[in-house]
């Protein structure tokens, strides 16, 4: 662990304090109607640096996919296996046997192929006034054991990303600097202020821009467009195309290789960015 790297201000560790203190877990979903944003590589790296800060945090994979799951697998080693699968603990009506360790602080719901089968057993064995809140029935036991939780869903909309909207605290938005995820980002911000319906406390901690290329005139001409479009929500701290994070997805993240403390500096501006509009 770099010290000097992941050093917070008086005011940022007083926020970690609160976040630690309170009595169940801060829900958050990172997601956006768009594959390829960086949404899963962002909760990774968020992660990474909980660890560091000693926040305890359950990672839910609630992707077929299972992109989260391999990048988690990439930087930490498994101390403790889950004993069931995602969509056993959720035929169960129970989580509490699906969750893997993989630090004193970081734990995570693995993603599950077996998830695909999931509007099946809702049409089967919830009514419709039920199934958009599965996952917030579901985790309403474990948020006394962590101080986040964290979901990472499919970019589209579906029963996944209703659950995990509803039951959410919070939603950030990873996007790009680039027309169709501007477009993209319009479409899942009025998705978010329908689904106030079924949670109307989840509120939208901000849109993280991510500048595809270096110095590119779309990229400056789309990013000036987030700020006009929707003002403070845009984070003021960005990220910038980094071929090192193509190489942490490989091979896992480092913090002593070439521009590593540079790459991982700027991530943690975003998080000091997201502790700023927790707080708030």
């Amino acid at each position: 662990m770099n010290k000097t790297l992941w050093s917070l201000s008086k005011y940022h560790e007083g926020v970690v304090n609160k976040i630690k203190s309170l009595p169940v877990a801060i829900v958050l979903t990172l997601n956006n109607f768009k594959g390829g944003v960086g949404k899963s590589t962002l909760i990774a790296i968020f992660a990474y640096i909980m660890v560091q800060l000693k926040i305890k945090v359950l990672l839910i994979d609630s992707d077929p996919q299972r992109t989260l799951t391999k990048k988690m697998m990439k930087n930490f080693e498994v101390k403790k296996n889950a004993s069931l699968s995602f969509m056993q603990g959720i035929r169960n009506n129970s989580l509490e046997n699906c969750i893997t360790q993989l630090d004193d602080y970081l734990y995570i719901i693995q993603g599950d192929w077996e998830l695909a089968t999931l509007d099946k057993f809702a049409r089967t064995n919830l009514n419709q006034n039920n199934e958009y809140y599965l996952y917030s029935y579901l985790i309403e036991d474990l948020k006394k054991d962590f101080d986040l939780i964290i979901f990472d869903s499919v970019p589209t909309t579906s029963l996944y990303t209703h659950n995990c909207i509803v039951a959410s605290d919070y939603v950030v938005a990873p996007t790009q600097a680039e027309e169709e995820s501007y477009e993209n980002t319009i479409s899942y911000l009025n998705y978010l202020n329908d689904m106030r319906q079924y949670n109307d406390k989840v509120e939208i901690l901000g849109i993280v821009p991510y500048l595809t290329k270096d110095d590119n005139a779309t990229n400056k001409s789309y990013l000036k467009k987030y700020y006009d479009t929707f003002g403070d929500l845009t984070f003021e701290s960005i990220i910038k195309y980094s071929a090192r994070v193509m190489s942490w997805g490989t091979n896992g993240i480092s913090e002593n290789k070439g521009y590593d403390k540079q790459v991982l500096s700027m991530y943690f501006d975003v998080f000091r960015e997201f502790l700023d509009r927790l707080d708030k």
